[in-house]
Formats: structure tokens, C-alpha cells, sequence
């Protein structure tokens, strides 16, 4: 990635404006920065700061979730009839438009800008340990390492090519140090090793003292102090290893990826409900107190506007069809209510202050998916996922490409407006979505370009 406007201007602009004055290249400012980091309550602030610059529009709160991606993903039907809607461009993948060049420069930026707080806080924790008590050194260092492999991860979902056409493609730099030093572009393999190892060495630090982990028994959860408390809307330690499971997934290792979705669905801490509420269910998720204002009264209002050009809806049509099985009884229809005798509105977040980011429902599709005995995939997983959704069994005894189908069906019905559907079908690399005719390209569809500003300047092979 290029060195002059990432590097040096946003890498170094962390944390958020008003926290400019620590992170100047002057000596003067070296020492505030220290200052900064010279109390535990620094570095929890730093930490906050970076899930607070998730929470902006252009990442987690709204493009990266329930509005970009989904897009992107088919999801929503009313984007194409209408010339003056905000993603008139993104639903048919016309990525050189100039409102999606700019778009997508200002989610690599951010995103990198994000990675480089983290790698702030990384630069100086291990020369201030002493500064943290009892185990908050381990739950700071493992949520930034946490962040940093969540958020790289995303970006080779956008930006790189998919797993299935070769680990050996070029995908994106890692940059897992503080320093206005170019990175490389790496492979695709060697990014899954820097993201698993972040991963692992995450899960490492959190494993015994984080309250939402394998020891959450013997934690009084009621007497948690503040920054330990709301474990969900951080990378606890069962969110990084669902994170563990679905990149583990991406790259097509299998085997490993159920042994990571075994551990979240074993540990009983995010049981399923059989209600319309995800909430309990979120293994992490972005908070976001303004869903009203910025998500609901924009995206999704209750009453037509046909000068509101970020609306989106879904034909009734089409919605009916995703939840034809079972269509009197699935929980999620509570997600939903109709605007009109066509088209409907998603629901979801009308009352709810949070954007799921990881569900433990995912692990149960990522279980299903990984498991070699059919049977089992069925019984064990699929079909308990489908009870507590208010959906009748499928037969155990059906076919692997009947579980394919029916997992499938599941990812469209439960991830409508959390953006997971696109990487879904990237990841399987299909030609053609359910609702638009086959690709010319994949390719052209799948990854997203690179910010030609960032190839002018980093470190590229082409």
C-alpha cells in the first residue's frame, strides 16, 4: 500500500481528529505519545477509539453490513429503478463510476486508517505492561491484534480475488507494523498466514482472561467492572475464533473451520432464540446508539419517499420467495412489513442499537457446511439452526447437495441487511446471483479494484 497517503498522513492520524496532537512526526509530539500510553486508561481509550471508527458510515455501520455490501449481494430490488439512488452504480458492479471510485478509495482508506490504530496501540503495549492490572494487558493487546486481523480479512474479501482461483494470486499488503515503510503486496496464502496467525495469537492473550471465554464461569459477570463489561460488542474471545471459523472457511480449510465453530457453539454462551431478536446471538457486534437516525429514517423508513435516494426495499415477490419453506411459521418474517402491495421494508433495526458483525447462527452454517458426514450436518447443526427459526427438519438421510441447497437457502434468509451474503457468493464463486442474469466476469464483479492512487504509489506487481 503506498506510503504517502496512507502511511505517513492517515497511519499517523489515529485514533480520531481530536487526538491529532499526540501522533505528529515532531519529537515534541513522540513524547505526548508516550504520555498518552503511560496509563492503561490511555490504551483503553485508544482501543475504544478504533470500534468507534468502525461504527462511521463507510465501514461497518452501514457499508460494510447492511447497505454496500448487501447491494452488491441482490438483496435489496428497489436500487435499479431508481437513476438517482446512491448505489445506482455499486448494484450493477460499475465500479470506474466516479461516486464508486470514491466510494471505494474511502473504504480501503479507512479501513487501513483503522489497522494503523491498531497497530499504534501494538507499537507501545508491550513496553508499558506494567501500567495494566490484573489481565486487561492481555485483553487490550488480544482485541488490537483481534481488529487487526478482522479488519484485513474484509479487505481481501473486497479487494482480492477469490480462494477458488488459486491461494497463489495477489491479494493485499499486510500491515502489521507502525512505520511509513511501503508494505508488499502478498498472495493470497501468505495474507490468510499473517490474518490466522493475528488470529491465534489473539485468541492466545484472551483465552484466560477474558470474561466471555473458555473460564466464563468463574467470573462474577455481574461484578465486571465497566471496560469488561458488554463483551459482544468487542472481540471477545469467542468472537475471534468465530472469526477463526469463517476465515478458515474462506480459504477452504474445512476441517479446521469446524473445529473453531464447535468451540463458539459448545461453549453455550450465545445460545439460539427462537424469537425475531439476534441480539443474544451476536458474538460481535458494532454499536451503534444512532440506528434511527443514520440507518432506520435513511435506509429503511417506514413511509415512501421517492426523493429518499438511499431507500432500500425488497419486492414482495421476492422476499416470498426466499421464505417460501415454512413461510407461516420462520421467525424471521418478524424482520419485515410491507409498504405497500409490492415492495417491503426491512425491519430489524428498528429497536436495536447494534449491527452484527459475527453470529454464533453462522457457526452452526459454517458446521454444517465443514462436517464430512452428511447425516450429522443434518441433525446436528443444519437442522437445529432451522427449529430454533421456527422451520421444519430436513430428513437427515438427504443428499449433500440437498444440504448445499438448503444452506444456501438459510445464508439468504438470515443475512439479509448484515452484508455476509456477497462474500458468501464470492467465496463459491457462482456466475450467477438469484435474482439478475449470469456475469460476463466474475472477476469484474467479485473484486473490487484497488484505489489506483494506492498502485501509483505502493508496493504492486501490476
Amino acid at each position: 500500500m503506498k506510503t504517502k497517503n496512507i502511511i505517513t498522513a492517515l497511519l499517523l492520524l489515529c485514533l480520531s481528529t481530536s487526538c491529532e496532537k499526540w501522533f505528529d512526526v515532531t519529537p515534541k509530539t513522540e513524547m505526548k505519545a508516550s504520555v498518552l500510553f503511560s496509563t492503561e486508561a490511555g490504551f483503553r481509550d485508544a482501543l475504544i477509539g478504533i470500534y468507534a471508527a468502525m461504527a462511521q458510515k463507510s465501514l461497518y455501520g452501514t457499508d460494510l453490513t447492511l447497505a454496500y455490501s448487501d447491494v452488491l449481494a441482490q438483496t435489496y430490488d428497489n436500487v435499479k429503478s431508481n437513476a438517482s439512488h446512491v448505489y445506482k452504480n455499486s448494484v450493477v458492479f460499475k465500479y470506474t463510476e466516479l461516486d464508486e471510485t470514491a466510494r471505494i478509495e474511502n473504504i480501503w482508506k479507512q479501513m487501513y486508517k483503522a489497522i494503523a490504530e491498531a497497530n499504534i496501540i501494538l507499537a507501545n503495549i508491550d513496553d508499558n505492561k506494567d501500567v495494566f492490572k490484573e489481565n486487561n494487558f492481555n485483553i487490550v493487546k488480544g482485541e488490537a491484534l483481534g481488529l487487526r486481523a478482522l479488519i484485513h480479512f474484509d479487505l481481501l474479501r473486497l479487494f482480492a480475488p477469490s480462494p477458488v482461483t488459486g491461494l497463489d494470486k495477489k491479494a493485499i499488503p499486510y500491515v502489521d507494523q507502525f512505520s511509513n515503510v511501503a508494505f508488499p503486496q502478498l498472495t493470497l496464502d501468505q495474507t490468510f498466514l499473517k490474518i490466522v496467525s493475528d488470529i491465534n495469537a489473539a485468541r492466545s492473550l484472551l483465552k484466560d482472561a477474558d470474561p466471555w471465554g473458555p473460564k466464563y464461569a468463574s467470573f462474577n459477570q455481574a461484578a465486571l467492572p465497566t471496560f469488561l463489561k458488554l463483551r459482544n460488542n468487542r472481540l471477545n474471545y469467542y468472537a475471534v475464533t468465530g472469526l477463526l471459523a469463517r476465515v478458515l472457511l474462506y480459504k477452504g480449510d474445512k476441517t479446521n473451520a469446524l473445529v473453531a465453530a464447535r468451540e463458539v457453539i459448545d461453549s453455550g454462551i450465545f445460545p439460539l432464540y427462537q424469537n425475531s431478536s439476534f441480539i443474544s446471538e451476536n458474538l460481535f457486534a458494532i454499536s451503534k446508539p444512532d440506528t434511527k437516525s443514520a440507518i432506520v429514517d435513511v435506509f429503511f423508513p417506514k413511509v415512501t419517499d421517492v426523493y429518499n435516494y438511499s431507500f432500500l426495499t425488497i419486492k414482495t415477490t421476492n422476499y416470498t420467495a426466499i421464505y417460501t419453506n415454512g413461510v407461516d411459521q420462520d421467525y424471521r418474517l418478524n424482520w419485515f412489513e410491507s409498504l405497500n402491495s409490492t415492495d417491503t421494508r426491512i425491519k430489524k433495526y428498528d429497536n436495536i442499537a447494534n449491527i452484527p458483525v459475527l453470529k454464533v447462527s453462522e457457526m452452526y452454517l459454517i458446521a454444517a457446511e465443514s462436517e464430512l458426514n452428511t447425516k450429522v450436518a443434518f441433525s446436528s447443526y443444519l437442522n437445529i439452526l432451522k427449529a430454533y427459526r421456527g422451520l421444519s427438519p430436513i430428513d437427515p438421510n438427504s443428499t449433500a447437495t440437498i444440504l448445499s441447497t438448503e444452506i444456501n437457502k438459510e445464508y439468504r434468509k438470515e443475512f439479509v441487511a448484515e452484508g455476509q451474503l456477497f462474500f458468501y457468493y464470492k467465496r463459491l464463486y457462482v456466475n450467477k446471483l438469484p435474482t439478475i442474469t449470469a456475469f460476463a466476469s466474475n472477476e469484474a464483479v467479485y473484486n473490487l479494484p484497488i484505489p489506483v492512487s494506492e498502485k501509483e504509489f505502493g508496493n504492486y506487481s501490476n
